[in-house]
């Protein structure tokens, strides 16, 4: 890996990122015409078939988990907020509520 210095040198020599290794568009030449990928799913046995939708279902299915995890920790999260919201609420209407007796205790000693 480059080192920042390296990497601002590049940059300021006007190499970029697309000239620096990466690979480029593979050619046309490298994919299948869609006849011979047909020919081979035609060949598949129904054993093969059925191990693909059985991953297809368990990735579905672990997707559907990690989701529904994710989902679970974002509303813990949103509960917590919403219970240090009310808190504060709480809290500010104490002090409110504290002010106005100790206010309303000052105007009727000055009587």
């Amino acid at each position: 890996m480059k080192s920042y210095d390296q990497r601002i040198t590049d940059k300021r020599n006007g190499v970029n990122r697309w000239s620096m290794g990466f690979p480029e568009w593979p050619s046309q030449k490298q994919y299948q015409p869609e006849a011979s990928q047909r020919r081979r799913v035609e060949q598949l046995s129904a054993s093969d078939l059925d191990e693909f939708r059985l991953r297809d279902a368990s990735g579905a299915a672990q997707h559907a988990f990690n989701m529904a995890k994710l989902k679970r920790e974002k509303a813990q999260r949103l509960l917590y907020r919403a219970d240090l919201a009310i808190h504060k609420a709480v809290l500010a209407l104490m002090t409110a509520e504290a002010i106005k007796a100790s206010s309303e205790k000052e105007s009727t000693d000055d009587g």
